[in-house]
């Protein structure tokens, strides 16, 4: 599940990028939290889950979270990554 992912890869991005500090594990855990929620607050607003057929939202949304992990490894600042665990 992509909500676990960020938590598995946290010891292998401290060791690939020297510059992470505590605090920048912890805005990283939360970005993924903060974008789950948003995730849920939006497909709610939006009635998403009434207008499509689930097996559509959910390869959408499998293979919109798979790009994001799948660009990770090109990242070089911690801002940036952050920005791609929201999403």
């Amino acid at each position: 599940a992509l909500w676990f992912a960020g938590n598995a890869v946290l010891p292998d991005l401290v060791e690939e990028w020297k510059d992470l500090d505590e605090s920048s594990l912890g805005y990283l855990t939360s970005s993924v939290q903060f974008g789950f929620i948003m995730g849920t607050l939006l497909f709610a607003l939006l009635s998403i889950a009434d207008r499509f057929r689930p097996t559509k939202v959910f390869f959408v949304c499998a293979v919109a979270g798979a790009s994001c992990n799948a660009i990770l490894p090109a990242c070089q600042r911690t801002e940036s990554v952050g920005g791609l665990v929201v999403l």
